[in-house]
């Protein structure tokens, strides 16, 4: 193979020279300006040995010029070498290449000392930097394939540098380029199954701080790849740690522009890219985890990013599981089409958001494999999520513990199992539907809230399994979409009357809301058989807004807690609500809700029959008050000679016993 490079530095001390800078004249002819006579017994200062080839010392067919010089070649204009070894000092510029040159070599190589390009034209058909440093300050330097090896250093602050196969950093261990103005260009064809353009291996850096860096083909990182700013464009695709298991390729994104024509992947081994900053757009997907083995992470704290897809686990197997993590805590996401989480069975994925923004028309989460969406903070915005996949092992978790995200239609297990999680420190909005199949599972914390914002927003439940919804007894409901149509709401619990037993393992919501930012239209709705017998919907709070209508659709409302009936419409039926005071729902307010309202006094509560009748979480005098003023209530007259005590004496006795039982308990 013919290389270019800089390489060690070999002078014998009959060839120390001193440091002196020495100019080469012209082509073929002529001689240079050294006046030490030794000097012109050494190679690099002969002239023939930069005339054309046939006046080249040696073979006629092959002839290599070597600088072992402890001083400078200035080359200002034309000259020609079958082969180039500059063999410098190393820190010391062996040769400098200015306007006016026109200097071709079939190789060249540099492995100590500097080559430093202020102007005029380099142009070589390999290129190899070993152990020195190729400087270029302007001009240009065009090469087939360009090698930055072992401690060798590529530094570009201006001009041009071209390659028209591969620019290769790192092989052998080491190698680093620095880019701070200036244009890379390479210029390689081939497609995604192509080792030409851009290759980092293990070992190699490639620091972008300015310029443009533009590549044609494919990039491949096995090494990092740095970009503070400038432009950088990848005419085909990104691949990072793609050859071996045991590949680790690393993409720093700080700042500046990033162009990529078809997909970014990550291969076999740990593939990872961190954007702080910039602005990448994508014409092709995201896929991180996307070979057999492979796990693919990015990191995103700042910055945008646009694509078609984000694919996290793709083709994998069950001897070598895949897995793809997308971590956003800044920044903004955008994509075109998908956000697909386990796309096969035997890989994993995980998307998570704690800050920032992130759109997609689709999400699917848990595809095929298991996958989880773990919202902390930021926003989200997704037009139709489906949690759990079309398959069996397709098993999905969307968790909410903070932040927003707003959905068209959000649908919880498919053939897969499917579970939602929320918290109250997370806001869930859905315009469409939100749906729950036999497969899915509802988890909310006290006081979580759904809030469903379309003017025919609906909830559906197709769901047999009441305990796979027992969450549904922390959730809170609320309908705003206004008047301009029929939200629905899926009457899924069994009718079994108005008894505290009745709301357990029933599918029981903690509270419904109609109209929560106004006034809203509210229908009851039977379209799916949860259980046997007739249907009706069973909740432990109601709040029903000014102007706003519920239609009944002839079916049974009950409500064992606070009905809050700020003015609005009841047609079509009537609901069954709690009266105040009446803590263990028998029809009347007595002794009995007394002794529970004792029983909890001054306690953390959620429920109607816990005494708290206020719906403030805690049994306190304003409970006692909602007591009292209720005092003797009975749904059916009192029976004839009955003695109810006095309301206000009865109120202070429990005053006495409450103070006491408190000092005992202290």
């Amino acid at each position: 193979m013919i290389r270019v490079a800089v390489i060690a530095l070999l002078l014998t001390p009959t060839l120390a020279l001193a440091a002196t800078e020495f100019t080469w004249q012209g082509a073929g002819t002529g001689g240079n300006t050294a006046t030490d006579p030794a000097d012109l017994t050494t190679n690099w200062n002969q002239p023939a040995n930069w005339g054309q080839v046939s006046t080249l010392p040696g073979a006629a067919d092959y002839a290599d010029v070597f600088l072992m010089n402890e001083g400078t070649v200035n080359v200002n204009s034309p000259a020609a070498a079958i082969s180039l070894y500059v063999y410098s000092q190393a820190g010391q510029v062996g040769m400098r290449i200015a306007d006016g040159a026109a200097l071709t070599a079939g190789e060249a190589d540099i492995d100590t000392g500097t080559v430093q390009q202020t102007g005029g034209s380099f142009l070589s058909q390999y290129l190899y930097v070993y152990g020195g440093q190729l400087h270029l300050l302007g001009g240009s330097t065009q090469a087939g394939s360009i090698s930055v090896e072992e401690l060798g250093l590529l530094k570009v602050e201006g001009g041009s540098l071209s390659s028209s196969t591969t620019l290769t950093v790192g092989t052998y261990g080491g190698g680093s380029a620095l880019q701070q103005g200036g244009t890379v260009l390479v210029t390689s064809t081939g497609g995604f199954e192509s080792t030409n353009g851009l290759q980092i291996k293990r070992g190699g850096q490639y620091r972008l701080e300015n310029g443009v860096l533009d590549v044609t083909n494919m990039e491949r990182i096995d090494g990092r790849l740095v970009q503070v700013t400038g432009y950088h464009n990848i005419g085909y695709g990104l691949m990072l740690a793609g050859p071996y298991t045991s590949s680790t390729g690393v993409f720093d994104i700080q700042g500046g522009e990033v162009r990529v024509r078809h997909d970014v992947q990550t291969g076999y081994g740990q593939g990872t890219i961190n954007q702080s900053g910039g602005n990448v757009a994508i014409q092709g997907n995201i896929c991180l985890g996307s070979w057999q083995g492979g796990r693919g992470t990015w990191s995103m704290s700042g910055g945008t990013t646009v694509a078609n897809r984000l694919h996290m686990g793709h083709y994998s197997s069950a001897t070598y599981p895949s897995r793809g993590v997308f971590i956003q805590s800044g920044g903004v996401l955008s994509l075109r089409f998908s956000l697909d989480i386990a796309i096969e069975e035997a890989a994993s994925g995980e998307y998570q958001i704690s800050g920032g923004t992130m759109t997609s028309p689709s999400a699917s989460i848990g595809q095929a494999g298991p996958g989880s969406f773990r919202q902390s903070g930021g926003s989200s915005s997704i037009n139709f999520v489906e949690v759990g996949g079309y398959v069996p092992a397709g098993t999905g978790l969307l968790e909410m513990t903070g932040g927003t995200l707003k959905a068209g239609v959000m649908q919880v297990g498919v053939v897969g199992a499917g579970e939602l999680t929320l918290t109250p420190a997370a806001r869930l909005e859905v315009r469409d539907m939100l749906v729950v199949r036999d497969t899915g599972r509802l988890n909310c914390q006290p006081g979580s809230k759904v809030l469903m914002t379309g003017p025919a927003a609906t909830w559906d439940n197709y769901s047999p399994t009441p305990a796979n919804l027992s969450g549904m007894g922390n959730l809170t409901m609320a309908f705003a979409g206004g008047t301009g149509d029929w939200s629905t709401y899926e009457a899924d619990g069994a009718d079994r009357g108005f008894t505290e037993a009745a709301f357990d393992s029933n599918f029981a919501l903690d509270r419904l809301v109609v109209g929560e930012s106004g006034p809203t239209n509210l229908r009851l709705k039977n379209d799916h058989e949860n259980q046997a017998g007739t249907d009706a919907v069973y909740v432990y709070g109601l709040t029903l807004a000014a102007g706003s209508t519920l239609d009944l659709a002839g079916m049974n409302l009950y409500c064992l807690g606070q009905f809050e009936d700020l003015g609005g419409m009841v047609i079509n039926g009537s609901i069954i609500a709690a009266h105040p005071g009446d803590a263990n729902v028998d029809r009347k307010v007595d002794v009995g809700d007394l002794g529970i309202l004792a029983a909890n006094w001054d306690t953390q509560a959620h429920r109607w029959t816990s005494a708290d009748y206020t719906g403030d979480g805690v049994v306190n005098v304003g409970d006692l008050g909602v007591l009292a003023a209720n005092w003797g209530w009975s749904g059916s007259p009192a029976g004839v000679g009955s003695s109810i005590p006095e309301p206000a004496s009865l109120i202070l006795l429990a005053l006495g016993g409450l103070a006491i039982r408190r000092r005992r308990t202290a």
